[in-house]
């Protein structure tokens, strides 16, 4: 199940609700459930705040080449509102869904290059299309949007551009661009953001020349007209392999990220980085051992090695370089300070065997998901340098196919952040002030129980931010029930659910 993007949310194995021993910080609210395998499959849901949410699913089995989909509307008190039929041609596949504040957008396409948006008024569930062709051996490779705009990113072999679908007029436009230099298969797309507080667009493309690669961050507004283009390699021995940007005030940006030596696939430092009208105030460097703490999370034997290690590369007067994925955060200006938060992941592979009537033995490598070990939090004064860090583990126990942030933030005063995520089988969090104190840290442990006497067997949820102190955890769960019993024995069930959670930090 692919989660909603543009929401908070944290992947985590709960053995579920409801929830003992809560000291008052945690409640469980009401729960919907929907019953898998009756007709209708690949749940999922967006929310859209004090609105509600919006529950959409889409029926097994195709009836006459179309495919019957469902968008359900609840309150925030999990109370159904409305209901409403989409039909589908069975030749489209969802791609992916995205959302702003008011609509919901189902992106479906049909081969490559034939194309259909859905858009949900999660309000009044009015349903609007709009679908059409890319050009010719032009492929969709990202979508996102702006100001009642689609805005989908292509590429071919000859030219990369934005085509803009305005849902408001009903117009199509076609925005070409490039990095003068660059052939356009020498530039590869890093990372595309929406930026809620400016309205605009950032793009950050990796353009590469023989061995070296040059970041450049390209700035659109909600027309996707191009307003600054910025060289960030510039003066920059460094390869960039993640960032992100934030808009700060008029003309300003931080753009914070990871960087290595020579691989775009690695990293072994964080970088943090101000302009002000496309030119540099400063660029900062951090190694990951620069941070006290980075390595907190680990055992302490294993600590003990690398800074073994350390310290020889240093009596060699060389620097020990880690590697680390880091997914980071827009960076918040509280109480004159630049807060950073990061959380260090890497990818994981499942490898096959196969052997055939011949004795050939074939070899096939699958991608697993992500799996998070611990997130960093550091201050920074307004030149970019590094005044505290804190680092603590996170280990949830899904592995997400898509990146998404597990630590969820909010500001709980104006010097203080709090900070909720899931490690193993409770939910966490902490608050921390803009000093680098952690003044409250708390852990709920989650217990297996379910309605009645039936037996909950295992849950696969996600833990997604709603509005004011209230989060939703949703997903599958296996659950027997003990006293209706089938041809096998206990029947099992397995339902979608989703359960309304109040948290207090």
């Amino acid at each position: 199940m692919n989660p909603v993007k543009n929401i908070f949310s944290a992947l985590l194995l709960f053995l579920l609700l409801p929830v003992m021993d809560v000291s008052g910080q945690i409640e469980a609210g009401k729960r919907l459930e929907f019953e898998l395998r009756e007709g209708y499959e690949n749940f999922d849901l967006a929310q859209f705040r004090e609105n509600g949410i919006l529950v959409f699913y889409h029926a097994e089995k195709s009836v006459k080449d179309n495919l019957t989909w469902k968008v359900d509307h609840y309150s925030t008190d999990l109370e159904i509102v409305d209901s409403k039929e989409i039909i589908i041609s069975e030749d489209y596949r969802l791609q992916k869904t995205v959302q702003d504040d008011l609509y919901l957008y189902l992106f479906f396409l049909h081969h490559s290059d034939e194309y259909l948006f859905v858009r949900v008024n999660s309000k009044t569930l009015e349903v609007e299309r709009m679908e059409g062709l890319l050009p010719e051996k032009t492929f969709s490779k990202e979508i996102t949007v702006i100001d009642n705009k689609v805005i989908v990113y292509c590429t071919s072999k000859k030219s990369k551009m934005l085509r803009v679908l305005d849902f408001k007029s009903g117009a199509e436009n076609d925005v070409a661009f490039s990095i003068e230099e660059y052939e356009p298969n020498d530039v590869s797309l890093l990372n595309i953001q929406v930026d809620d507080d400016s309205q605009e667009l950032y793009f950050f493309f990796n353009a590469k020349f023989e061995k070296s690669y040059q970041l450049y961050v390209m700035r659109f507004n909600d027309e996707a007209e191009l307003q600054e283009k910025i060289n960030l390699s510039e003066d920059s021995p460094w390869v960039f392999s993640t960032i992100s940007g934030t808009f700060l005030a008029e003309g300003e940006y931080m753009f914070t990220g990871t960087y290595s030596e020579k691989s775009t696939d690695k990293s072994e430092g964080i970088f943090i980085c101000k302009t002000t009208n496309g030119k540099k105030d400063f660029h900062k460097f951090y190694n990951f051992l620069e941070f006290e703490e980075f390595l907190s999370y680990l055992p302490e034997k294993e600590q003990d090695k690398i800074e073994k290690r350390k310290n020889k590369k240093e009596d060699q007067g060389e620097e020990l370089k880690l590697n680390y994925l880091m997914l980071s955060h827009n960076v918040r200006f509280i109480d004159g300070k630049y807060i950073y938060i990061g959380e260090a992941y890497y990818p994981t592979y499942n490898t096959y065997s196969s052997t055939n009537s011949s004795g050939l033995t074939t070899t096939t490598v699958v991608f697993a998901g992500y799996f998070y070990t611990h997130a960093t939090v550091a201050g920074f004064d307004e030149e970019g340098e590094k005044l505290w860090d804190k680092t603590f583990e996170i280990k949830p126990k899904v592995k997400p196919f898509t990146l998404s942030e597990m630590v969820q933030v909010t500001q709980n005063s104006p010097t203080e952040l709090g900070l909720m995520f899931a490690s193993g089988d409770s939910v966490e969090s902490k608050a921390i002030n803009t000093y680098g104190e952690v003044v409250r840290d708390r852990s709920v442990k989650m217990i297996a129980k379910s309605d009645g006497d039936d037996q909950t067997k295992w849950t696969y949820s996600a833990l997604t931010y709603w509005y004011d102190n209230f989060f939703l955890a949703h997903g599958s769960q296996l659950i027997k029930n003990i006293e209706e019993k089938g041809e096998r024995g206990k029947r099992r069930r397995q339902v979608y659910f989703i359960n309304k959670i109040s948290y207090s930090f």
